[in-house]
């Protein structure tokens, strides 16, 4: 696939920096509704602040690998951080937990892969003998993105909706987010590994910038707006 960077991105690179490189904002979300969701967790959300960012969600995802606890708490996390305000979330979050006997098993198993293999690995055990009811690749990356991983090969980056807009916007390339399918991840890490090396941004900057551009309401940053 073509690492030619596309002129928008370019862009929103440069007003990015202007702005003195700012982290993606934390969002608020609704402690009340997640509590009364899924119990089981009321600690957890008990301990969170008001407001959750990438930084904190991934400081509770640093040990997902090692037990089912903590890979617990990193799923949790990081869908109250995707879900944001969004008032369906804590339910789609029960149901995958309710639906799925196995759920714990195959998040700790998908963060030890991860750790072992890499972005790709773990997303193909996901997408296959991994795979779980209710639990697209939109939030599923969005749990593998905090995980850590091993040395070497592409860092695991979020493929949502939002994302994969705004790639279709930008270059008229399709990569399908609502599908389970290795090699569509595969080449999104691609592409975006080759856009962060010829930009001399991260990866993870590449990604949150392609979702801050499309993103609605409650994702939208301070500063594409006052520039």
């Amino acid at each position: 696939m073509s690492h030619a960077v596309p002129d928008e991105l370019t862009s929103l690179v440069q007003r990015w920096d202007a702005a003195r490189r700012p982290a993606q904002s934390a969002i608020d979300w609704p402690r009340t509704a997640w509590t009364a969701a899924i119990p089981a967790h009321a600690g957890l959300m008990k301990a969170l602040p008001e407001r959750i960012d990438r930084e904190l969600v991934r400081t509770l995802a640093h040990t997902a690998a090692g037990g089912d606890g903590q890979a617990m708490t990193a799923f949790v996390a990081a869908m109250v951080w995707g879900y944001g305000r969004t008032g369906y979330g804590p339910w789609r979050t029960c149901r995958v937990l309710e639906q799925n006997p196995a759920v714990v098993t195959h998040l700790r198993r998908a963060a030890e892969i991860q750790a072992s293999a890499g972005a790709v690995e773990s997303y193909r055990y996901l997408a296959n003998e991994g795979r779980m009811r209710y639990l697209g690749p939109a939030f599923a990356t969005k749990f593998l993105h905090f995980v850590p991983q091993c040395d070497g090969g592409p860092p695991a980056l979020i493929l949502d909706a939002v994302v994969s807009r705004a790639i279709a916007a930008m270059t008229g390339v399709r990569l399908r987010s609502t599908v389970w399918r290795t090699t569509t991840y595969e080449r999104y890490l691609d592409l975006v590994a080759g856009w962060s090396d010829v930009l001399g941004v991260e990866p993870e900057t590449v990604e949150m910038l392609l979702f801050v551009s499309q993103s609605p309401g409650q994702w939208t940053e301070p500063w594409l707006r006052d520039t």
